[in-house]
């Protein structure tokens, strides 16, 4: 997987955390939009591996939890 689509966890709500492989290039908007439950986030690579990640930024809210939830970072 290489990219986390718009929309795709839109409104799970008691969706609480989510495992993202290095693989993910791109993050679009709204993909965890209405996701108010999620809290953390483990992320199979490295900090600076997570920034080059594209993620939807036309609108911060667009991704709503994503930009609040704590990240995990694991580069093993």
């Amino acid at each position: 997987i290489t990219e986390i689509s718009e929309g795709l966890f839109s409104g799970c709500h008691n969706l609480a955390s989510v495992n993202i492989p290095l693989s993910v290039t791109k993050i679009s908007n709204r993909a965890f939009y209405l996701c108010d439950g999620l809290k953390d986030i483990y992320y199979k690579g490295s900090k600076s591996d997570w920034a080059k990640i594209d993620i939807g930024k036309d609108n911060p809210k667009l991704n709503g939890r994503l930009g609040r939830a704590k990240i995990h970072f694991n580069s093993n």
